[in-house]
């Protein structure tokens, strides 16, 4: 009782003894039967803590970035490599300065 117990979400979500090559962007691996533990992806929590909208969430990503992905061409204008931010979400170091162009 009283115990804090802090999860490094995106340790786990970045471990190698987790996922084969987890700096690699591949959204192949979430395709097909799923093998994985249950909390070895966990980008809303589960349990008691659980993010309220995340079923709103999957859904809204799951129709947009298609629909965004067929109209227009995104081109990243930085001069370095994003670097990411840990925080309470994810986010990158400046920002990520990018080009549209529609198909």
């Amino acid at each position: 009782s009283g115990t804090r117990l802090v999860i490094n979400i995106r340790g786990l979500h970045l471990d190698p003894a987790a996922w084969d090559d987890p700096l690699r962007f591949d959204p192949d691996r979430f395709i097909g039967p799923n093998d994985r533990h249950r909390f070895q992806y966990i980008p809303f929590l589960d349990g008691p803590k659980k993010c309220l909208g995340d079923h709103f969430a999957m859904m809204e990503m799951r129709l947009t970035i298609p629909t965004l992905l067929q109209r227009l061409r995104f081109e990243y204008i930085g001069e370095h490599p994003p670097q990411p931010v840990s925080g309470f979400t994810l986010s990158v170091d400046n920002g990520m300065p990018m080009r549209v162009h529609r198909l």
